[in-house]
């Protein structure tokens, strides 16, 4: 809790950020209805649930990758565990999260750039 002398400042600031979390918030979901309204499409449906388990795969990897290298200065544990948090991010999407015509597209532009046919 802060000081008696920050207190004023920390609610002033809160205010602010919440007034502004707000407004991006409305801002958000204007531009969602606008999108529903004028293309009839619903940008969010069923199929980003595929996402959910790519998600979890990188945040768990990340978490791990953190916990095995406690001692590491904060900018190479930053970098190894984002590095292989997306590995397994990326990983996990081509195996769960792409429906297959577009899993065949990925792994024939991935042959083609490392040289092989595909």
């Amino acid at each position: 809790m802060p000081r008696s002398s920050q207190w004023p400042s920390t609610v002033i600031f809160t205010r602010e950020f919440a007034f502004s979390q707000l407004t991006l918030s409305f801002s958000a979901v204007a531009r969602l209805l606008l999108v529903r309204r004028f293309l009839g499409i619903w940008p969010f449906d069923r199929r980003y649930a595929r996402l959910v388990v790519p998600t979890a795969a990188g945040g768990v990897a990340m978490w791990l990758i953190a916990t095995l290298i406690p001692d590491a200065r904060w900018g190479v544990e930053l970098l190894v565990a984002g590095g292989g948090g997306g590995l397994a991010y990326a990983a996990t999407v081509l195996v769960t999260g792409l429906p297959a015509e577009e899993r065949a597209v990925v792994v024939r532009l991935a042959g083609r750039a490392f040289g092989r046919d595909g």
